[in-house]
């Protein structure tokens, strides 16, 4: 399979493919979008505006059933859109966002009974859904063109390969046409595409032997991929190439615990933030960096300790940043299917030093189990 590079993101945000070195400057725009991902009768959609992320804010609000255990969620700001992966219901979910202060239902499709959809993404005017088998040793990706339908949209390829359950961390790298994901147990996994919708399966492969958990927070970027091994407490690399891929660990994430994490990659400079979920700590948390530059080299494998978070502890969760990149907008995980979220907000000018800038308490919106439902919409 041919990929290229085709100009926008590096990953499943609206964040630009920059490339370079990491400049910073201008404010923050646009708005961060939730999903509720419990397994409530129905569930929450939330807009919250950003442009003073020292006081952020719910402004909008869209509720329906078919959130259900929600996996993924992704932005189409070019046509006002943002997508919705419920598991529950099998069932791709699109939101009109033309007037984010009331975004509404637009239109949804199911996918066959007995797959079940797990990670969505959108490159250029393509959908992809990865889904999983229920009860069997099989995944499949499936394109999806947009052009043809916002709310229907025709199939344009499929693929099926080899499978790993609990896909709970997936990265699309679209720049290089790559689908990285972490699954359960002890793997990572890479499929192929490009902005046609033309699909192939990549190839899986086992974390180190000395790592016993799965569904590992993971970012790649070419032929790269770091995974954080929270079982222990090591970062991973894994190299893909020929249609394999091999691992390795190296670097300390300066905790040992499982975790079901999410993580964010600045395409500026390629560092990522690991926010694993069950890092939680009275006073504070550990947020595990590394950077996964363009050129494929990996450096600065490292831990930061947060120290000073308002409101004692705070277990991250789902994770995305802004058009800035300067700033990191995080979500507490709770474990619980009722009660709220915080919203956190880091300043990471200064990469390797995360501050706090504000944590808010969204009332009634509650997010849990570390999928990462949560996106930046810049229309």
């Amino acid at each position: 399979m041919t990929t290229r590079r085709i100009g926008g993101i590096a990953t499943s945000s609206s964040v630009p493919d920059n490339g370079g070195d990491h400049s910073g400057g201008g404010d923050p725009s646009g708005y961060i979008v939730g999903v509720e991902n419990n397994d409530n009768t129905t569930n929450n959609l939330f807009v919250v505006d950003i442009s003073d992320n020292t006081s952020p804010s719910v402004v909008g609000n869209y509720e329906n059933s078919r959130f259900r255990q929600a996996t993924s969620i992704a932005a189409y700001p070019s046509q006002e859109r943002i997508y919705v992966c419920g598991r529950v219901d099998r069932r791709i979910s699109c939101i009109n966002m033309s007037d984010p202060t009331s975004p509404s239902a637009a239109g949804s499709f199911t996918t066959p009974t007995g797959w079940n959809p797990y990670k969505i993404g959108i490159v250029g005017d393509v959908l992809l859904v990865y889904e999983h088998k229920v009860g069997d040793g099989e995944g499949r990706l499936t394109s999806y063109d947009l052009t043809s339908s916002l709310s229907l949209p025709a199939q344009i390829d499929q693929v099926t390969g080899n499978d790993l359950y609990a896909m709970q961390s997936a990265w699309f790298d679209n720049a290089n046409g790559r689908l990285w994901m972490g699954t359960s147990p002890d793997a990572i996994m890479v499929w192929e595409y490009d902005d046609a919708g033309n699909l192939a399966y990549g190839a899986y492969t086992n974390y180190p032997t000395a790592n016993v958990a799965g569904s590992e927070p993971i970012v790649g970027y070419g032929d790269k991929a770091i995974y954080a091994a929270t079982a222990n407490g090591k970062f991973g690399i894994g190299t893909y190439s020929a249609g394999a891929i091999s691992t390795s660990n190296t670097g300390s994430l300066g905790k040992t615990s499982r975790s079901n994490g999410q993580v964010i990659r600045l395409s500026a400079d390629g560092y990522c933030y690991f926010s694993c979920s069950n890092f939680g700590q009275t006073g504070g948390f550990v947020l595990p960096h590394a950077q996964l530059a363009d050129d494929g080299t990996t450096s600065n494998l490292s831990s930061s300790s947060l120290t000073s978070l308002s409101g004692g502890q705070f277990t991250p969760g789902p994770i995305a940043t802004d058009n800035t990149e300067d700033y990191l907008y995080i979500l507490s995980s709770n474990a619980s299917a009722t009660g709220s979220s915080k919203l956190l907000v880091l300043d990471v000018t200064d990469r390797t030093s995360p501050t706090e800038v504000s944590t808010t308490t969204l009332t009634g919106y509650n997010v849990f189990l570390g999928q990462n439902c949560i996106c930046h919409y810049n229309p």
